[in-house]
């Protein structure tokens, strides 16, 4: 296998983008970061719309240092019975014969949708599996494990299961957690401007949610802990589609639910919060071993204080020096925040050293410490 320098990584990923969902921002900062560390990046992507480079590189405020191309698939209505299925078998495929045709590349992908463009890849071309759920029926999945020169996950417990899971090798298989740009958290505006700019009171305490309200993050908790808060504590949360929105108001009248905002408002609505809230379902797979979410870095960078749900994925990042953890219950969700937001001089102390923290956690960072990774793997 030749040095990296000289191959050509196709990140290869059957997913629109751009994106409002969090895993298009993440596709794009790691391109960006593997471009920064000298590796040549191309990302393959199914051809939906009117997708182009240059609206992935605005969307997601990267540079435009590596290559986009959007790949022609089967294009099927949403309501045909096994859609997505039809549509990720087309894109397997053509994204399979498209690497097989080409010399000296890599193959780097990420998601569950491997399963048949693992198969049908070309033995000649190195493949690299960012894995960060553990997918259903796990077990079709051990001869792509197997094939794989490098698997990446996000969280240690699913690192640790790996080897046993796909009977691979353990050295093959790296965790590295995501990660933030943190100079998008450097000059965020003042608080009461950003309150003001999102219609929320300048006297009270704000706890905010950031992303998206999907079941597993358990928002549920947070939006019920509304309920035993004084007076002097706002919950608001940003995120969510519209009929989520509405249905949410109307389900929680104290919850001010404030929408969808894009990334680039991001650190500065975050500066309207007197604490950042982290949330997930304790009753998830997901939430408890397999997440390691964008938000918490962006929470970390903001310079604000922290509370989380107590679940095993975030204790590979937080721990009581750089957060407040809540035992999974609104009631106790509802009290981590009042002692919070009460105890400002701790609260500060916990925050600056989670912002110290987070400064080993850059997109650039991560992207290293994966190509070396990938370097021994391959060679």
């Amino acid at each position: 296998m030749e040095h990296m320098d000289q191959s050509t990584l196709y990140y290869v990923v059957n997913a629109r983008m751009p994106t409002e969902k969090a895993h298009g921002l993440q596709i794009a900062k790691m391109c960006a970061a593997f471009a920064a560390g000298g590796q040549k990046v191309v990302l393959l992507v199914p051809k939906r719309g009117a997708g182009s480079a240059e609206a992935i590189y605005e969307t997601y405020k990267v540079a435009p240092s590596f290559g986009v191309e959007f790949l022609p698939t089967l294009q099927v209505p949403v309501w045909v019975p096994g859609s997505f299925l039809l549509q990720s078998a087309a894109f397997a495929i053509a994204a399979a014969h498209r690497l097989n045709s080409l010399k000296n590349v890599i193959a780097y992908t990420r998601g569950e949708s491997i399963l048949l463009f693992g198969r049908l890849l070309s033995k000649k071309v190195p493949l690299i599996w960012e894995t960060h759920i553990k997918p259903d029926r796990a077990y079709r999945y051990k001869k792509v494990a197997q094939v794989a020169r490098a698997l990446v996950t996000v969280t240690t417990y699913y690192e640790k299961e790996i080897p046993g899971l796909w009977e691979v090798e353990e050295s093959k298989v790296i965790c590295d957690p995501d990660a933030v740009s943190l100079e998008d958290f450097q000059n965020p505006e003042p608080k009461a401007e950003s309150r003001a700019r999102l219609g929320l009171s300048q006297d009270k305490k704000v706890a905010l949610y950031i992303g998206r309200v999907d079941g597993w993050k358990g928002l549920d908790m947070l939006c019920d802990a509304a309920e035993f808060l004084t007076n002097g504590v706002q919950v608001a949360i940003i995120g969510g589609e519209p009929d989520q929105v509405a249905d949410l108001r109307t389900k929680y009248p104290k919850v001010m639910f404030l929408g969808y905002s894009p990334y680039e408002q991001l650190a500065n609505n975050q500066a309207a919060a007197d604490v950042l809230v982290l949330t997930g379902n304790p009753a998830s797979e997901i939430a408890q071993h397999y997440t390691s979410p964008l938000k918490l870095f962006t929470y970390m960078a903001s310079n604000v204080p922290v509370v989380a749900v107590d679940l095993p994925s975030y204790r590979d990042i937080l721990s009581e020096q750089t957060a407040f953890f809540s035992k999974p219950s609104a009631q106790e969700l509802a009290q981590t925040i009042e002692y919070a937001v009460t105890h400002t001089e701790e609260a500060q102390i916990r925050a600056d050293a989670a912002h110290a923290l987070v400064q080993q956690y850059s997109w650039e960072a991560r992207a290293r410490r994966i190509l070396d990774h990938i370097a021994i793997t391959t060679t």
